[in-house]
């Protein structure tokens, strides 16, 4: 295998910005995706859009899913689905998703995952699911007990999944994830934590919390930025009513030309 001078390498691209804001509901997380650079394809596992992207309505924004029984358009399963639904509905995302991101790619547009916490459960319920008819078909389901390395499968997925816009150099990607209790041992800290596949800090080069603030000036949004592989000097940096060019402008990203 070649050696190649490291300018050559995309590990010195700064014209794209792969990000996983996670937060507590409506606080912000898909408001701040939806001012990424167009086309958006937005795919989304989540329910309650309505109201929310209206303020984006003039933008290039395509959203990616199947029609729901509910009359809105997207992957979230409900609690009567199935495992084999689970496992369907992963296919039917990897396809639309893995086409998606050669099309935005060339334009230099986003893909948007919402939330990628309730894809990250589907990924494990379906992988498991098939983990088990082959390796365990013979136990009742109820009596199987999965090995560690059994997990194996569903991480190597959302690897590939978080993992494939590294491979394209003009491509943003925005992974929203919701936010859960944090605990220490036994007992809750009082704080927030993000909800999400443990690997996202391998393929995210920037993580932040969305929080919606209320003081004496007023109610406003805020993006508090936890990890950031672009420009580490910029970690735990606060932006008010944050947005795509604001999080570029402190990054130091420069959008392409697509």
């Amino acid at each position: 295998m070649p050696l190649r001078p490291l300018k050559d390498t995309p590990y010195l691209n700064k014209q794209r910005a792969i990000v996983a804001p996670w937060g507590a509901g409506k606080h912000g997380k898909t408001t701040f995706g939806m001012t990424f650079p167009e086309p958006i394809h937005y795919f989304n596992w989540n329910y309650g859009l309505e109201g929310m992207i209206e303020p984006f309505k003039d933008k290039w924004i395509e959203v990616a899913g199947v029609d729901r029984p509910d009359g809105s358009i997207g992957y979230g399963l409900n609690p009567m689905s199935t495992k084999q639904d689970c496992i369907d509905m992963l296919r039917v995302f990897k396809e639309d998703y893995t086409k998606s991101l050669v099309v935005c790619n060339a334009a230099a547009g986003t893909v948007i995952i919402d939330t990628g916490t309730q894809l990250w459960d589907t990924v494990m319920t379906a992988k498991l699911e098939e983990v088990r008819r082959r390796k365990y078909s013979k136990k009742k389901e109820e009596d199987v007990d999965f090995l560690s390395f059994d997990y194996g499968e569903a991480n190597a997925e959302m690897f590939d999944i978080f993992g494939s816009p590294l491979q394209y150099p003009m491509l943003n990607a925005v992974y929203i994830h919701s936010a859960k209790d944090e605990y220490i041992g036994k007992d809750r800290s009082g704080r927030l934590t993000m909800d999400c596949w443990k690997g996202v800090i391998n393929t995210a080069q920037v993580i932040c919390q969305c929080q919606k603030v209320s003081d004496q000036e007023g109610t406003r949004f805020t993006l508090r930025l936890n990890f950031c592989r672009l420009e580490s000097s910029i970690e735990g940096l606060v932006l008010d009513e944050p947005t795509y060019e604001y999080l570029a402008l402190a990054a130091g990203v420069t959008r392409p030309q697509g």
